[in-house]
């Protein structure tokens, strides 16, 4: 998220947007959209959907039925689900602890029998219902297609309720998984249960090239087909300082089983430990920790992944939010650029970068908020902690979400991506923009803004913008959204959609780039106020909507019924686009942004108004984003 704008734009109170409106009608609709925020908030507590301990999900399941995978980096032991084979928690880097906790990261030792069965803690974070630890560099990958053989007859997996694993030593035919039955069959209750029970939405509408993914199963001693697959590499966002690679909206069984790919997510190091420079310490800190483990996931996708049926030729890149960021940081980067074929940026921050030296002020802060001046004293904090204060770190300091962001450090990272890109120094490659309708209308919610801190993010932006510039966008912006809503778009352009616009704009001479914007909402987010927010589209990328959040956002039957149609008409494009390297509408053409709406009925439309990207481009904050020293050079704020 990056600073910009104009105060007045974020409070409703003060600014000259709106009036309060006392009507009879404005506090019914005021008290209904209270009261589903209730609701939600209480239902997400219930279900503890974000951070179930993986342990409990398999906690009652009988033996699972096990295959074993010989890649590069080991031996590696996965469960068959239905028809799809995952390997979840595969460590792709050594733990990060003591003197590595600030260090480059290193590859893991190899592999022997590694029981990827569950996923593997988070990286720790102001989240008390996670499973949290410094050791959480691990990837998951679901597969539909690789030639697997089954598990050693003398090694069987059972999960047991107070145990991660024991080693079952069994002899005979009921010791492992038969060559005929390693596909196909319920492997376990919990998660395979879940997700066996969404596996069929939308594969009606889906095309046909998709639709006949269903038949692709292998033979005798095959967990399906030798061709191998296209890649999903998914980064996950959360402002640098949250999220898992572990997030039920974010797992790839449905997607490996509709699509015909290999879908791979991954945990890098957060907050304090992944995006803090403490390197004027001593040596053994680096910066952009979080970065280098993406970099270092990456590779190891790349030379494995053939081994779990996908092809190392085919990876499609995505990310969302702060995930995207680093998926343009990646793609700016020379020693990475390679790995991707294709990528995708949803909502993506791709200006969330600073200079070295604000990286260190930041880090110098953090210091001073917990009171000590030395590398040792912050290598002795605990790790836990350390996760714990990092809201509270981010409030105190009035950088909110801006607390965190990758440094342009002139070593990993030697310009911002929005430059790399404008001046053709990133090879080129077919990109998918998207943003959402109302992206961050999730601050109507108190807690929530003011955990982001966007009061104190605006007000520094109007500090550097002149009283001309910001006069000028706050009435335009009223005259083209109206009162009601004119707000909300401001700090959603600021904050989220203008990155994404001003690179298409900058790239689309040198390669193909699409546009889309998620405008459909379900009946419960309109009465919330929250429409489509801010990384809603990963319901409909994922179809992750009959568990967890998703299913209470899409509980109606005429809500469930329509998501499911998106989620096909989502899910056949990013097919193609994985497959192909092309999208069904027009790319972008100089000022021509034409972004495909998904909603009913689809429509095609300008993704910003002109008139408005042309007023921000007069802006510092625009100047910012391509130039991270811009601030630093004009002495602003």
């Amino acid at each position: 998220m990056m600073e910009s704008g104009n105060n007045d734009l974020s409070d409703k109170k003060n600014g000259d947007f709106s009036e309060k409106k006392n009507g009879e009608g404005q506090r019914r609709s005021g008290s209904k959209r209270r009261a589903v925020l209730e609701f939600l908030k209480r239902s997400g507590q219930k279900l503890q959907i974000t951070w179930r301990n993986v342990r409990e999900t398999y906690s009652k399941e009988k033996t699972i039925r096990a295959v074993t995978v010989n890649a590069p980096a080991g031996t590696i032991i996965g469960r068959v689900e239905k028809d799809i084979c995952s390997f979840k928690g595969i460590p792709y880097a050594l733990p990060p602890i003591e003197d590595r906790r600030f260090a480059v990261p290193e590859p893991a030792e190899p592999l022997v029998n590694f029981p990827a069965l569950n996923f593997g803690p988070v990286c720790p974070q102001a989240n008390p219902g996670a499973l949290q630890s410094e050791d959480a560099l691990t990837l998951n990958i679901w597969t539909p297609s690789a030639t697997f053989r089954p598990v050693e007859p003398h090694i069987r997996r059972r999960l047991t309720s107070g145990d991660a694993l024991e080693i079952v030593l069994r002899g005979g035919k009921d010791s492992a998984a038969g060559e005929d039955d390693a596909v196909g069959e319920d492997a376990a209750a919990g998660e395979d249960a879940a997700a066996g029970e969404g596996s069929a939405v939308g594969e009606k509408n889906v095309d046909k090239e998709s639709a006949g993914a269903k038949g692709l199963t292998g033979g005798k001693g095959s967990a399906g087909v030798k061709a191998p697959k296209p890649v999903l590499l998914f980064v996950h966002g959360g402002s640098f300082m949250a999220s898992a690679s572990s997030r039920r909206i974010i797992w790839g069984e449905l997607l490996a089983r509709r699509l015909d790919i290999v879908v791979v997510t991954f945990n890098y190091r957060l907050g304090v430990f992944g995006f803090l420079d403490f390197s004027f310490l001593d040596e053994r800190f680096k910066s952009n920790c979080g970065l280098r483990d993406a970099a270092l996931a990456s590779r190891w996708v790349y030379e494995n992944i053939a081994a779990f049926g996908g092809d190392p030729e085919r990876i499609t890149l995505m990310g969302e939010s702060a995930g995207g960021a680093l998926v343009a940081a990646l793609l700016a980067m020379p020693q990475t650029r390679s790995y991707f074929s294709r990528a995708v940026l949803a909502s993506s921050v791709v200006n969330a970068f600073i200079t070295p030296a604000e990286g260190q002020k930041i880090a110098q802060e953090y210091l001073d908020y917990r009171e000590i001046s030395t590398a040792e004293e912050l290598l002795a904090l605990p790790a836990l902690e350390i996760g714990a204060t990092v809201r509270d770190f981010s409030i105190v300091n009035k950088r909110g979400v801006t607390a965190f962001k990758p440094i342009v450090d002139g070593e990993l990272l030697t310009e911002t991506p929005l430059t790399a890109f404008r001046e053709g120094r990133v090879e080129p490659l077919p990109l998918w923009l998207t943003v959402t309708r109302d992206e961050l209308s999730i601050l109507n919610v108190p807690v929530l803004s003011y955990q982001w801190g966007v009061d104190d993010i605006m007000n520094v932006g109007t500090e550097r913008e002149g009283a001309e510039v910001s006069d000028e966008l706050r009435a335009n912006y009223l005259d083209y959204y109206g009162e009601e809503t004119a707000d909300m778009h401001y700090i959603s352009d600021a904050f989220i959609r203008l990155a994404p616009a001003w690179l298409a704009r900058t790239a689309e001479s040198r390669m193909p780039v699409w546009f889309a914007r998620f405008d459909w909402s379900s009946r419960l987010q309109d009465i919330a106020g929250l429409g489509a927010f801010h990384s809603s589209e990963l319901y409909f990328f994922f179809g992750q909507i009959e568990n967890g959040f998703g299913s209470l956002l899409y509980r109606g039957k005429k809500d469930r019924a329509a998501a499911k149609e998106l989620i096909a008409l989502v899910q056949a494009d990013l097919r193609k686009f994985m497959y192909t390297g092309t999208l069904p509408w027009d790319p972008c053409r100089g000022d021509d942004i034409t972004a495909k709406c998904y909603d009913f009925p689809i429509r095609y439309e300008q993704a910003i108004p002109l008139s408005l990207m042309e007023l921000w481009e007069k802006t510092e904050y625009y100047k910012h984003s391509f130039d991270v020293y811009h601030y630093e050079r004009e002495q602003l704020p």
